[in-house]
């Protein structure tokens, strides 16, 4: 078995499901039923269509998603291949004709999220059976709810299969004609569609191939067409499949609600889906220490100031942290701090004489604080990428060693508390960050930071009923983040990162619901977003190139040249000697002009001068068609030269058929052939019909008896009548 995963597909009635069950028996393969039974909205949606539309195909791809991941990424050591009864595309083709235009829009694009995370089968194998005997089929088995299904839905069914079958790369597609046969009940029949589609082996070519095989078989007939594309493109998992499960989750409970009007507030629900979606951050991946080192100016309050009433000073401090975040939100801070302050009385203190001077203080702090990020804790929904502003909140503890001597207003020591041992005060700092983010590595932080101390003689004066001394330190400082991670926790936040997964989400999803061209391939796949309305393309978007020339089919007069031949800007092969015979099949591209030569482009004639009938090539037709293709209408350039040149000459244009059929209407087919080329000759080259005999032999002259040649024998050949 070359498959490890068969998808049969087919409209209502066609059988995939009895089909799917028999391969299941037979080769003990793993089965995948469709669960349409239990759907609650299947027999509403045939009574109103409207109405019970969008929740029945919600609900129908929900289940088939959910369905489809689990069976295929669960191996089964017990089976020898996957089946199924369906693939989950007809989820897209049936709600394309039952949604109305804006419900599908949003419907295809929760569908093409989920669909690229599917496993796609090796092969797709599409059951087609004309309309009535669907029609029959549906009445046989009985179902109440699909007593209302008409002609024109299963034709449009049909219609959204082909399309889905005409776009898709990278996918071998199998259809198969059973109108005429009944698998069910005939053994010999079930044995032959076996045969076709679990035995044969189909060999990959990127170009499409058409197969038409015929037997008979208790008077009745069997043909089915093969469509190979070449499996070239695994695509890769898009999305991750659980947050696409969440999202798809949320916007069906969201349709519910809207169709049942369901009184339930769906802000629990939204909760719920939120909660889901939050992607708690691995704190490995980022960097966790900083290092902060700046300069300020401090000021302090007290019995004196460091702006006093007559007196004012302008200080500077520096600053040195160590800092380690624990998470997005919350760390810790050592830090160090050191300065050399100058105090003055206020208008109040020159008229008193213990405040009457003023003080110089040398001091050094050490704190402890928590590392409170705000922008983390109360913006969110912006994309942490982006983002280039922090907001810090930095409460702490501290001890300070201080220093302090007074002078009186004559400049004279009156007390100095720095000659024996400093001072040690405890202290509450609290502080106010806003950081900016230069580069992965640098910040800068502008701080204010006010620190409270248990102690009033900071400034040198202790008066009974003076107050506690508190300063105030302004500094801007160089933040740099250590650590080789791209990003550190200072800059991450988990519901950030959710917002932008979503909006990156949101992106996909737009680019794989838009299509500029209208041509069925989404913007984010498409190579060609300005091809032709109407153009056929392949699964890239580009238009169809069948003989692969550089001429798109819709502009290429001749789509099926030789590969390889050198085509002119319209897509006719080039022919150097105009003699009839493209280039690539001229073995003589210098005969002369008006030469008569025969199907390789060799000149010919008798040896008396007359021309050898064996030598004009004859003109090949498809099966059972009379239609002359352009490639063998190209041939019929070497009879009408023929026949401008010898004015006298009369020639036999004999119809042939091969083996299939029976004789009479091989007879008439090779004459329906033979007319064909006549009426080609007369309106084309303006050949007179009284010189052109129509006849056929219909198959009574095969030139090949073999089944693989049949085709050689459906022509037309030319008996000059010298």
């Amino acid at each position: 078995m070359q498959y490890n995963f068969v998808a049969i597909e087919g409209n209502i009635g066609s059988g995939k499901t009895s089909l799917s069950k028999m391969f299941s028996e037979e080769f003990g393969a793993k089965l995948i039923l469709e669960q349409f039974a239990d759907n609650p909205f299947l027999p509403k949606f045939y009574k109103d269509k409207k109405k019970y539309a969008f929740p029945l195909e919600m609900s129908f791809l929900a289940e088939r998603y959910q369905q489809l991941s689990d069976e295929t990424s669960q191996p089964d050591l017990f089976s020898s291949f996957i089946v199924s009864d369906y693939y989950v595309f007809k989820s897209l083709i049936f709600a394309e004709i039952t949604l109305e235009q804006e419900e599908f829009k949003l419907y295809k694009r929760l569908f093409m999220m989920m669909y690229n995370n599917l496993v796609r089968p090796d092969l797709f194998v599409y059951l087609y059976q004309n309309t009535d005997r669907l029609l029959g089929n549906i009445a046989k088995r009985g179902r109440e709810y699909e007593r209302n299904i008409d002609a024109n839905y299963l034709k449009m069914i049909h219609k959204g299969y082909l399309d889905f079958i005409k776009k898709q790369v990278g996918m071998k597609i199998l259809i198969v004609d059973v109108s005429r046969i009944d698998f069910v009940n005939n053994k010999e029949d079930y044995y032959k569609l076996k045969e076709i589609i679990i035995d044969t082996e189909y060999i990959e070519e990127y170009t499409f191939v058409s197969i038409w095989k015929y037997c008979r078989k208790n008077s009745m007939s069997l043909f089915f067409f093969i469509y190979l594309y070449p499996n070239k493109l695994l695509l890769e998992k898009l999305l991750i499949m659980n947050r696409i499960y969440y999202l798809f989750v949320f916007a069906f409970l969201f349709s519910m609600n809207a169709y049942s009007q369901d009184k339930t507030s769906t802000a629990q629900q939204n909760e719920e889906v939120k909660k889901e979606n939050v992607t708690a951050i691995d704190k490995s991946n980022y960097n966790s220490w900083a290092i902060t080192l700046g300069a300020g100016n401090y000021y302090f309050t007290g019995d004196l100031f460091s702006f006093g009433a007559e007196d004012k000073s302008f200080d500077i401090g520096f600053n040195l942290g160590v800092s380690k975040m624990f998470s997005a939100s919350m760390g810790v801070e050592a830090s160090f701090m050191m300065a050399n302050a100058n105090f003055y009385p206020n208008s109040f203190g020159l008229n008193n004489n213990d405040l009457n001077g003023h003080t110089e203080t040398t001091f050094y702090s050490g704190n402890i604080s928590l590392v409170i990020n705000l922008t983390n804790l109360i913006i969110t929904g912006r994309d942490n990428a982006e983002r280039k502003w922090n907001v810090n909140a930095y409460p702490g503890l501290g001890i300070s060693l201080h220093g302090a001597k007074y002078y009186d207003k004559s400049g004279s020591i009156v007390a100095d508390y720095s000659s024996d041992q400093l001072t040690r005060v405890y202290s509450v700092p609290v502080a106010l960050g806003l950081k900016y983010r230069l580069s992965k590595n640098f910040d800068i932080e502008l701080r204010e930071t006010s620190t409270f101390y248990n102690d009033s003689n900071f400034d040198g004066r202790a008066l009974a009923d003076g107050t506690s001394d508190q300063s105030f330190y302004t500094s801007l400082s160089l933040v740099w983040k250590l650590g080789s991670k791209e990003r550190h926790l200072d800059w991450s936040n988990p519901l950030d990162d959710a917002y932008s997964d979503v909006n990156k989400l949101q992106s996909q999803v737009d680019g794989m619901s838009t299509d500029t061209d209208g041509d069925g391939v989404p913007d984010s796949y498409d190579v060609d977003n300005e091809t032709p309305t109407g153009v056929m393309v392949a699964g890239n978007g580009k238009a169809l190139d069948s003989d692969q020339d550089g001429i798109p089919d819709y502009k290429d007069v001749d789509p099926f040249t030789p590969l390889g031949a050198a085509v002119d800007e319209y897509g006719n092969e080039k022919d150097s000697d105009k003699d009839g015979i493209g280039d690539s099949s001229d073995k003589e591209p210098n005969s002369k002009e008006g030469a008569i030569v025969n199907w390789q482009g060799i000149t010919v004639s008798g040896a008396s001068g007359g021309i050898i009938s064996e030598l004009i090539p004859s003109v090949f037709f498809k099966f059972d068609s009379d239609k002359l293709e352009k490639g063998s209408a190209d041939k019929l350039v070497v009879i009408a030269k023929i026949l401008h040149n010898y004015s006298d000459m009369s020639v036999d244009v004999v119809g042939y058929a091969d083996q299939v059929g029976n004789a009479d209407y091989n007879q008439k087919l090779g004459e329906r052939r033979a007319q064909a080329v006549v009426d080609f000759l007369v309106n084309t080259y303006g050949v007179d019909k009284s010189r052109l005999n129509v006849k056929t032999a219909g198959a009574d002259q095969p030139l090949s008896s073999s089944k693989t040649y049949y085709k050689n024998n459906r022509r037309v050949d030319f008996i000059i009548n010298q």
